[in-house]
Protein backbone atom coordinates (compact mmCIF):
# COMPACT_ATOMS: atom_id res chain seq x y z
CA UNK A 1 0.00 0.00 0.00
CA UNK A 2 1.30 3.33 -0.68
CA UNK A 3 0.42 6.73 -0.22
CA UNK A 4 2.83 9.14 -0.61
CA UNK A 5 2.66 13.28 -0.23
CA UNK A 6 4.14 15.38 -2.73
CA UNK A 7 5.72 18.31 -0.09
CA UNK A 8 6.93 20.32 -2.58
CA UNK A 9 10.53 20.80 -3.25
CA UNK A 10 10.67 23.46 -0.20
CA UNK A 11 11.59 20.51 1.99
CA UNK A 12 14.82 20.38 -0.03
CA UNK A 13 15.49 24.00 1.42
CA UNK A 14 14.36 22.70 5.11
CA UNK A 15 15.68 18.64 5.27
CA UNK A 16 19.58 17.64 4.85
CA UNK A 17 18.88 14.45 3.33
CA UNK A 18 16.51 15.22 0.51
CA UNK A 19 19.54 16.27 -1.77
CA UNK A 20 18.20 13.48 -4.42
CA UNK A 21 14.55 13.99 -4.16
CA UNK A 22 15.67 18.00 -4.73
CA UNK A 23 17.59 16.67 -7.92
CA UNK A 24 14.39 15.66 -9.45
CA UNK A 25 12.39 18.80 -9.41
CA UNK A 26 9.18 16.90 -7.78
CA UNK A 27 9.40 15.61 -4.37
CA UNK A 28 7.45 12.62 -4.73
CA UNK A 29 9.47 10.50 -7.18
CA UNK A 30 7.89 7.19 -6.43
CA UNK A 31 4.01 7.75 -7.45
CA UNK A 32 2.87 5.33 -10.44
CA UNK A 33 -0.67 6.48 -9.83
CA UNK A 34 -1.36 10.04 -9.06
CA UNK A 35 -5.16 10.87 -7.38
CA UNK A 36 -4.95 14.63 -6.49
CA UNK A 37 -7.15 15.42 -3.64
CA UNK A 38 -5.79 18.18 -2.44
CA UNK A 39 -3.60 20.42 -3.63
CA UNK A 40 0.02 18.82 -3.21
CA UNK A 41 -1.44 15.80 -2.00
CA UNK A 42 -1.05 12.80 -4.17
CA UNK A 43 -1.28 8.91 -3.17
CA UNK A 44 -0.94 5.26 -4.76
CA UNK A 45 -3.31 2.61 -3.48
CA UNK A 46 -2.42 -0.60 -4.01
CA UNK A 47 -5.67 -3.03 -4.83
CA UNK A 48 -5.25 -6.16 -2.62
CA UNK A 49 -6.63 -9.00 -3.81
CA UNK A 50 -6.97 -11.75 -0.96
CA UNK A 51 -5.68 -15.29 -2.07
CA UNK A 52 -5.38 -18.90 -0.70
CA UNK A 53 -1.82 -20.50 -0.75
CA UNK A 54 -1.72 -24.02 -2.51
CA UNK A 55 -0.90 -26.93 -0.39
CA UNK A 56 3.08 -26.98 -1.83
CA UNK A 57 3.45 -23.50 -0.47
CA UNK A 58 2.22 -24.27 2.92
CA UNK A 59 5.15 -24.75 5.45
CA UNK A 60 5.25 -26.66 8.54
CA UNK A 61 7.19 -24.48 10.61
CA UNK A 62 7.32 -26.93 13.35
CA UNK A 63 9.21 -29.61 10.89
CA UNK A 64 11.25 -26.70 9.16
CA UNK A 65 15.12 -26.63 8.87
CA UNK A 66 16.51 -24.04 11.10
CA UNK A 67 19.63 -22.21 9.61
CA UNK A 68 20.42 -18.55 8.81
CA UNK A 69 20.58 -15.72 10.83
CA UNK A 70 20.19 -11.94 10.90
CA UNK A 71 20.98 -9.12 8.36
CA UNK A 72 19.86 -5.09 8.04
CA UNK A 73 19.61 -3.17 5.45
CA UNK A 74 19.84 0.90 5.47
CA UNK A 75 16.72 2.91 4.76
CA UNK A 76 17.46 6.61 2.86
CA UNK A 77 14.75 9.27 4.78
CA UNK A 78 13.08 11.74 2.50
CA UNK A 79 10.58 12.35 5.22
CA UNK A 80 7.35 10.91 3.35
CA UNK A 81 9.14 7.89 2.37
CA UNK A 82 11.87 5.61 2.78
CA UNK A 83 14.38 4.11 -0.01
CA UNK A 84 16.55 0.82 -0.10
CA UNK A 85 19.21 -0.54 -2.46
CA UNK A 86 19.22 -3.19 -4.39
CA UNK A 87 21.17 -4.89 -6.81
CA UNK A 88 20.30 -7.17 -9.82
CA UNK A 89 21.70 -9.60 -12.23
CA UNK A 90 25.11 -9.99 -13.47
CA UNK A 91 26.75 -8.02 -14.82
CA UNK A 92 25.28 -5.82 -11.13
CA UNK A 93 22.44 -3.14 -11.64
CA UNK A 94 21.55 -1.07 -8.66
CA UNK A 95 18.23 0.52 -8.07
CA UNK A 96 16.78 2.45 -5.52
CA UNK A 97 13.45 0.94 -4.38
CA UNK A 98 10.54 2.46 -1.80
CA UNK A 99 10.55 -0.26 1.17
CA UNK A 100 6.90 -1.19 1.63
CA UNK A 101 5.01 -3.46 4.18
CA UNK A 102 1.96 -2.83 2.88
CA UNK A 103 2.25 -4.86 -0.41
CA UNK A 104 4.33 -7.92 -1.39
CA UNK A 105 6.25 -7.99 -4.83
CA UNK A 106 9.74 -6.28 -5.31
CA UNK A 107 9.34 -4.81 -8.85
CA UNK A 108 11.45 -2.21 -10.53
CA UNK A 109 11.16 0.10 -13.72
CA UNK A 110 12.48 -1.06 -16.81
CA UNK A 111 14.82 -0.03 -19.26
CA UNK A 112 13.20 2.77 -21.06
CA UNK A 113 12.51 4.48 -17.39
CA UNK A 114 15.89 3.98 -17.09
CA UNK A 115 15.88 1.09 -15.06
CA UNK A 116 16.93 -2.66 -14.83
CA UNK A 117 18.30 -3.58 -18.22
CA UNK A 118 17.36 -7.51 -18.52
CA UNK A 119 18.95 -7.52 -21.93
CA UNK A 120 22.43 -7.01 -20.19
CA UNK A 121 21.81 -9.68 -17.31
CA UNK A 122 23.39 -13.24 -18.13
CA UNK A 123 21.60 -14.54 -15.00
CA UNK A 124 17.81 -12.80 -15.78
CA UNK A 125 15.00 -15.74 -17.02
CA UNK A 126 11.61 -14.35 -18.23
CA UNK A 127 8.69 -15.79 -16.99
CA UNK A 128 5.69 -16.43 -19.32
CA UNK A 129 2.74 -14.78 -17.07
CA UNK A 130 2.58 -11.01 -17.57
CA UNK A 131 3.45 -8.07 -15.06
CA UNK A 132 0.67 -6.15 -13.55
CA UNK A 133 -0.24 -4.26 -10.49
CA UNK A 134 -3.09 -1.80 -10.52
CA UNK A 135 -3.98 1.44 -8.18
CA UNK A 136 -6.56 3.30 -7.73
CA UNK A 137 -5.72 5.93 -10.76
CA UNK A 138 -2.67 4.18 -12.72
CA UNK A 139 -0.79 0.83 -13.36
CA UNK A 140 2.33 -0.75 -13.86
CA UNK A 141 3.02 -3.37 -16.21
CA UNK A 142 5.40 -5.60 -17.85
CA UNK A 143 7.34 -9.18 -17.49
CA UNK A 144 7.52 -11.75 -14.13
CA UNK A 145 11.08 -13.19 -14.16
CA UNK A 146 14.07 -14.19 -12.06
CA UNK A 147 17.58 -13.12 -11.22
CA UNK A 148 20.02 -12.90 -8.59
CA UNK A 149 19.01 -10.16 -5.96
CA UNK A 150 22.03 -8.91 -4.04
CA UNK A 151 21.57 -6.59 -0.91
CA UNK A 152 24.04 -4.28 0.46
CA UNK A 153 25.22 -6.20 3.25
CA UNK A 154 26.21 -8.85 1.33
CA UNK A 155 23.10 -11.04 1.69
CA UNK A 156 22.23 -12.23 -2.03
CA UNK A 157 19.34 -14.74 -2.86
CA UNK A 158 19.59 -16.71 -6.38
CA UNK A 159 16.43 -17.08 -8.82
CA UNK A 160 13.65 -14.28 -7.20
CA UNK A 161 10.76 -13.75 -8.34
CA UNK A 162 10.38 -9.90 -9.80
CA UNK A 163 8.74 -7.60 -11.82
CA UNK A 164 10.21 -5.11 -14.25
CA UNK A 165 7.64 -2.11 -15.55
CA UNK A 166 7.95 -1.79 -18.86
CA UNK A 167 4.42 0.82 -19.02
CA UNK A 168 3.51 2.46 -16.37
CA UNK A 169 1.31 5.57 -15.73
CA UNK A 170 4.14 7.48 -14.30
CA UNK A 171 8.01 6.52 -14.41
CA UNK A 172 8.24 5.32 -10.77
CA UNK A 173 11.16 4.41 -8.74
CA UNK A 174 10.81 0.45 -8.11
CA UNK A 175 8.74 -0.59 -4.62
CA UNK A 176 10.81 -3.31 -2.36
CA UNK A 177 7.21 -5.01 -1.31
CA UNK A 178 7.75 -7.19 1.97
CA UNK A 179 4.10 -8.22 2.93
CA UNK A 180 2.45 -11.59 3.45
CA UNK A 181 2.40 -13.84 0.06
CA UNK A 182 -1.58 -14.06 -0.28
CA UNK A 183 -1.04 -10.20 -0.95
CA UNK A 184 1.16 -10.65 -4.19
CA UNK A 185 -0.19 -9.38 -7.35
CA UNK A 186 1.13 -12.54 -9.52
CA UNK A 187 -1.72 -14.82 -10.81
CA UNK A 188 0.44 -17.32 -9.35
CA UNK A 189 1.79 -16.73 -6.08
CA UNK A 190 5.55 -17.40 -5.73
CA UNK A 191 7.91 -17.34 -2.81
CA UNK A 192 8.49 -13.40 -2.07
CA UNK A 193 11.86 -11.96 -0.84
CA UNK A 194 11.20 -12.40 2.78
CA UNK A 195 10.00 -16.26 2.55
CA UNK A 196 13.36 -16.86 -0.04
CA UNK A 197 15.49 -15.67 2.50
CA UNK A 198 13.97 -18.02 4.34
CA UNK A 199 14.22 -20.78 2.11
CA UNK A 200 17.54 -19.77 1.06
CA UNK A 201 19.07 -19.79 4.48
CA UNK A 202 19.65 -16.22 5.07
CA UNK A 203 17.28 -15.77 7.90
CA UNK A 204 15.37 -18.72 10.34
CA UNK A 205 12.42 -17.24 10.04
CA UNK A 206 9.96 -14.94 8.39
CA UNK A 207 10.11 -11.71 10.54
CA UNK A 208 11.72 -8.22 10.27
CA UNK A 209 11.87 -6.01 12.23
CA UNK A 210 11.68 -1.85 10.99
CA UNK A 211 13.14 1.29 12.83
CA UNK A 212 12.55 4.23 11.15
CA UNK A 213 14.56 6.53 13.32
CA UNK A 214 13.78 9.79 13.87
CA UNK A 215 12.32 12.71 11.53
CA UNK A 216 15.52 14.10 11.21
CA UNK A 217 17.75 10.96 10.87
CA UNK A 218 19.70 10.58 7.37
CA UNK A 219 18.65 6.95 7.93
CA UNK A 220 16.65 3.87 9.49
CA UNK A 221 17.01 0.36 8.63
CA UNK A 222 15.01 -2.97 8.04
CA UNK A 223 16.58 -5.51 9.91
CA UNK A 224 15.46 -9.42 8.83
CA UNK A 225 15.36 -12.47 10.99
CA UNK A 226 15.76 -10.60 13.79
CA UNK A 227 15.15 -7.46 16.23
CA UNK A 228 17.76 -4.94 18.04
CA UNK A 229 17.07 -4.49 21.38
CA UNK A 230 18.69 -1.10 21.78
CA UNK A 231 16.08 0.09 19.87
CA UNK A 232 13.07 -0.11 22.02
CA UNK A 233 11.74 0.23 25.18
CA UNK A 234 10.44 -2.76 26.44
CA UNK A 235 8.16 -4.20 26.36
CA UNK A 236 7.33 -5.67 23.13
CA UNK A 237 3.35 -5.94 22.87
CA UNK A 238 2.55 -8.79 20.60
CA UNK A 239 -0.74 -8.64 18.45
CA UNK A 240 -2.43 -11.06 16.06
CA UNK A 241 -2.88 -10.09 12.76
CA UNK A 242 -6.49 -9.37 12.15
CA UNK A 243 -6.83 -9.26 7.97
CA UNK A 244 -5.68 -12.42 5.55
CA UNK A 245 -4.93 -9.95 3.18
CA UNK A 246 -2.98 -6.86 4.84
CA UNK A 247 -0.89 -6.79 8.33
CA UNK A 248 -3.79 -5.24 10.00
CA UNK A 249 -3.59 -5.08 14.34
CA UNK A 250 -6.25 -3.59 16.65
CA UNK A 251 -5.40 -0.29 17.82
CA UNK A 252 -7.45 0.11 21.58
CA UNK A 253 -7.80 3.77 21.44
CA UNK A 254 -5.77 7.44 20.58
CA UNK A 255 -5.93 10.34 23.07
CA UNK A 256 -4.36 13.68 22.86
CA UNK A 257 -5.07 16.83 25.43
CA UNK A 258 -7.55 15.42 27.15
CA UNK A 259 -9.56 13.75 23.93
CA UNK A 260 -9.89 10.22 23.75
CA UNK A 261 -11.50 7.99 20.97
CA UNK A 262 -13.91 5.42 22.43
CA UNK A 263 -13.99 1.97 20.45
CA UNK A 264 -11.32 -0.10 18.93
CA UNK A 265 -10.75 -0.29 14.91
CA UNK A 266 -8.56 -2.00 12.95
CA UNK A 267 -5.36 -0.45 11.56
CA UNK A 268 -2.45 -0.89 8.96
CA UNK A 269 1.09 -0.29 9.88
CA UNK A 270 2.37 0.84 6.59
CA UNK A 271 6.00 2.09 5.67
CA UNK A 272 4.70 2.58 2.38
CA UNK A 273 2.47 5.72 3.34
CA UNK A 274 3.50 8.73 4.63
CA UNK A 275 0.39 10.36 7.07
CA UNK A 276 -2.09 8.83 9.13
CA UNK A 277 -5.24 7.83 8.05
CA UNK A 278 -8.34 7.21 10.72
CA UNK A 279 -11.66 6.92 11.03
CA UNK A 280 -13.50 10.60 10.64
CA UNK A 281 -14.48 10.33 14.47
CA UNK A 282 -10.91 9.54 15.25
CA UNK A 283 -9.53 12.72 13.57
CA UNK A 284 -12.24 14.63 15.03
CA UNK A 285 -10.83 13.85 18.59
CA UNK A 286 -7.55 14.62 17.65
CA UNK A 287 -8.23 17.35 15.62
CA UNK A 288 -10.40 19.16 18.93
CA UNK A 289 -7.41 18.47 21.44
CA UNK A 290 -5.39 20.48 19.07
CA UNK A 291 -7.89 23.63 18.30
CA UNK A 292 -7.78 22.54 14.59
CA UNK A 293 -10.87 23.13 12.16
CA UNK A 294 -12.04 21.42 9.10
CA UNK A 295 -10.76 22.85 5.43
CA UNK A 296 -13.25 21.34 3.26
CA UNK A 297 -11.36 22.72 0.03
CA UNK A 298 -8.62 20.82 1.28
CA UNK A 299 -10.62 17.99 3.13
CA UNK A 300 -7.82 18.32 5.99
CA UNK A 301 -7.77 19.77 9.17
CA UNK A 302 -6.02 23.23 9.90
CA UNK A 303 -5.53 25.67 12.46
CA UNK A 304 -3.28 28.80 13.22
CA UNK A 305 0.56 29.44 14.29
CA UNK A 306 -1.65 31.52 17.09
CA UNK A 307 -2.61 28.00 18.51
CA UNK A 308 0.74 26.25 18.09
CA UNK A 309 2.52 27.30 21.12
CA UNK A 310 -0.54 25.28 23.68
CA UNK A 311 -0.40 21.87 21.65
CA UNK A 312 -0.63 18.85 23.64
CA UNK A 313 3.06 17.18 23.53
CA UNK A 314 1.85 14.06 21.79
CA UNK A 315 -0.52 11.64 20.45
CA UNK A 316 -1.22 8.86 22.32
CA UNK A 317 -1.94 5.44 20.64
CA UNK A 318 -2.85 2.28 22.61
CA UNK A 319 -1.85 -1.09 21.51
CA UNK A 320 -3.69 -3.56 24.32
CA UNK A 321 -1.65 -1.96 27.00
CA UNK A 322 1.87 -0.50 24.91
CA UNK A 323 1.27 2.97 24.19
CA UNK A 324 3.20 5.13 21.36
CA UNK A 325 3.49 8.50 21.99
CA UNK A 326 3.80 10.25 18.38
CA UNK A 327 4.99 13.94 19.26
CA UNK A 328 3.35 17.10 17.94
CA UNK A 329 6.23 17.62 15.44
CA UNK A 330 4.73 14.56 13.54
CA UNK A 331 1.15 15.51 13.98
CA UNK A 332 1.11 18.85 12.92
CA UNK A 333 3.36 20.21 9.65
CA UNK A 334 3.26 23.22 7.96
CA UNK A 335 0.31 23.83 5.73
CA UNK A 336 2.61 25.49 2.67
CA UNK A 337 3.90 21.79 2.79
CA UNK A 338 0.69 20.38 1.33
CA UNK A 339 -0.02 23.34 -1.14
CA UNK A 340 2.99 25.38 -2.49
CA UNK A 341 1.60 28.32 -1.27
CA UNK A 342 2.29 31.09 1.15
CA UNK A 343 -0.22 30.09 4.08
CA UNK A 344 0.51 32.87 6.56
CA UNK A 345 1.90 30.34 9.08
CA UNK A 346 -1.17 28.09 8.97
CA UNK A 347 -0.64 24.17 9.81
CA UNK A 348 -2.72 20.51 9.28
CA UNK A 349 -2.59 17.79 10.99
CA UNK A 350 -0.63 14.89 9.38
CA UNK A 351 -3.85 12.81 10.23
CA UNK A 352 -6.16 12.61 7.51
CA UNK A 353 -9.93 11.35 7.40
CA UNK A 354 -9.71 7.42 5.88
CA UNK A 355 -11.67 8.61 3.12
CA UNK A 356 -8.58 9.47 1.50
CA UNK A 357 -7.77 6.18 1.65
CA UNK A 358 -10.53 4.01 0.26
CA UNK A 359 -11.68 3.12 3.84
CA UNK A 360 -8.21 1.81 4.91
CA UNK A 361 -7.08 2.81 8.54
CA UNK A 362 -3.56 3.22 8.20
CA UNK A 363 -0.95 4.33 10.30
CA UNK A 364 2.45 5.83 8.07
CA UNK A 365 5.79 7.30 8.35
CA UNK A 366 4.62 9.98 10.66
CA UNK A 367 3.63 7.52 13.32
CA UNK A 368 5.87 4.83 12.72
CA UNK A 369 8.78 7.05 13.21
CA UNK A 370 7.79 6.75 17.35
CA UNK A 371 7.68 2.72 17.47
CA UNK A 372 9.41 0.03 16.82
CA UNK A 373 7.70 -2.97 15.01
CA UNK A 374 8.53 -6.56 14.39
CA UNK A 375 6.54 -8.20 11.63
CA UNK A 376 5.91 -12.07 11.95
CA UNK A 377 4.82 -13.42 8.95
CA UNK A 378 5.21 -16.91 10.26
CA UNK A 379 2.42 -16.35 12.72
CA UNK A 380 1.12 -13.81 11.36
CA UNK A 381 1.22 -11.51 14.42
CA UNK A 382 3.28 -7.89 14.82
CA UNK A 383 4.77 -7.11 17.73
CA UNK A 384 5.42 -2.98 18.72
CA UNK A 385 7.09 -1.12 21.55
CA UNK A 386 8.03 2.57 21.60
CA UNK A 387 11.09 3.71 19.96
CA UNK A 388 14.34 4.35 21.54
CA UNK A 389 16.97 6.13 19.59
CA UNK A 390 19.94 4.95 19.87
CA UNK A 391 23.62 4.59 18.06
CA UNK A 392 23.92 1.21 19.67
CA UNK A 393 23.02 -2.33 18.30
CA UNK A 394 21.80 -5.41 19.96
CA UNK A 395 20.60 -7.89 17.38
CA UNK A 396 19.36 -11.01 18.18
CA UNK A 397 18.07 -13.58 15.83
CA UNK A 398 14.36 -14.48 16.50
CA UNK A 399 14.02 -18.57 16.03
CA UNK A 400 10.56 -19.26 17.59
CA UNK A 401 7.29 -17.68 18.44
CA UNK A 402 7.45 -14.20 20.50
CA UNK A 403 6.14 -13.66 23.86
CA UNK A 404 2.65 -11.81 23.90
CA UNK A 405 3.59 -9.51 26.64
CA UNK A 406 7.41 -9.96 28.20
CA UNK A 407 9.29 -7.40 30.29
CA UNK A 408 12.40 -9.51 30.01
CA UNK A 409 14.26 -8.26 26.93
CA UNK A 410 16.80 -11.92 26.91
CA UNK A 411 14.20 -13.67 25.96
CA UNK A 412 13.65 -13.17 22.44
CA UNK A 413 16.39 -15.60 20.63
CA UNK A 414 15.37 -18.32 23.06
CA UNK A 415 12.60 -19.74 21.41
CA UNK A 416 12.91 -22.33 19.16
CA UNK A 417 10.15 -24.25 16.48
CA UNK A 418 10.05 -27.26 18.83
CA UNK A 419 8.95 -25.23 22.05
Amino acid sequence: MKLSVNLLPILCLLLANTAKACLTGNFNVVNSSLEIANPGVVWNQFEYVQRKAPPAMTRNLNKRQIGGGTFQEPLDNYLTYYTMNVTIGNPLQTLNVLIDTGSSDLWVPGYNYGGFDHRQSSTWSKQDDNFAIRYVKGYARGMWGTDTIDFSSGASITDQQFGVAIDSSDSAMGVFGIGPINSEAADTLYYNIPESLVRQGLISKNIYSIYLDDQNSLTGHVLFGGIDREKFVPPLQTVPVTSTSTLEVTLSSVSAGGQKTISSISVVLDTGTSLMYLPNSYVKTIAKAYGATYNQELDMYTLNKSSYNNLPESVRFNFQGVVIQVPTKEVIWPLTWFTGKNEGGKYALTIMPNTQSLGYNILGDTFLRSAYVVYDLDYREISIAPVRYSRLSDVVPVIGKLPTNNMDSDYYSDYSEDD
